[in-house]
């Protein structure tokens, strides 16, 4: 907010520099109005919405938060990346399989590979990273945490996972809202992404080898 006043008062200096034109440049709400002054000088005057300006405490709040966001958002994200590799990997083999059997096969071997990836490193996250972490997997994927589970165990199973995640206050079916609860989430990730902020790597365990399905 106090950036975008800045910016304002900028503009509104250089357009009253421009030779004391009596055009005013509109505006949609018009808060932009030409005043003459007693010494019958034309000036430039905008009305400006109140700007509450942060107090220390609620700015060091605000940094603390932030810090704790990133601490978490740099535990879960190697783990979206590659629930997002395995999925778009396993996906496109999938419908290759013509026979049910195939299928299930295949499926019992994915939830394995998921299982062999991640199952120890992920029993000791926290609740609020596993939140992250379903919401990373949304923004990746494009699919819930819910879903996933759907399309590999059937809706039966998806639906008892979904009531343990709410026990832990966790909701399988949140999806990720860049312009709405998760902005401060998205702005990581796209700092993240411009290798402005660092994370450690982390190699893919598992290798989907289907000589081993027998198919």
């Amino acid at each position: 907010m106090l950036r975008n006043l800045l910016f304002a008062i900028f503009i509104l200096s250089v357009l009253g520099v421009q030779g004391q034109k009596d055009y005013i440049p509109p505006s949609k709400n018009r808060a932009v109005k030409k005043v003459v002054s007693q010494q019958g000088d034309t000036i430039l005057a905008v009305d400006l919405r109140e700007v509450e300006i942060p107090s220390d405490q609620q700015r060091k709040e605000f940094y603390t938060d932030l810090g704790r966001m990133i601490y978490n958002v740099k535990k879960v994200y190697p783990y979206a990346k590659i629930t997002s590799e395995i999925i778009n990997e396993y996906d496109s083999i999938y419908d290759h399989f013509d026979r049910k059997r195939d299928r299930k096969r295949f499926l019992k071997q994915v939830e394995k590979d998921l299982k062999d990836e991640f199952e120890d490193e992920l029993k000791n996250l926290t609740v609020t990273q596993g939140r992250i972490l379903i919401k990373l997997i949304n923004r990746e994927t494009g699919v819930t945490s819910y879903d996933l589970i759907k399309n590999l165990k059937g809706g039966f199973s998806a639906f008892l996972w979904q009531g343990v995640a709410k026990l832990f206050g966790s909701n399988l079916k949140d999806e990720f809202q860049k312009d709405r609860d998760d902005v401060m989430l998205e702005y990581i990730v796209r700092r993240i992404e411009r290798g402005e902020i660092y994370v450690a790597p982390r190699e893919r365990k598992t290798k989907l080898d289907i000589s081993k399905l027998d198919i």
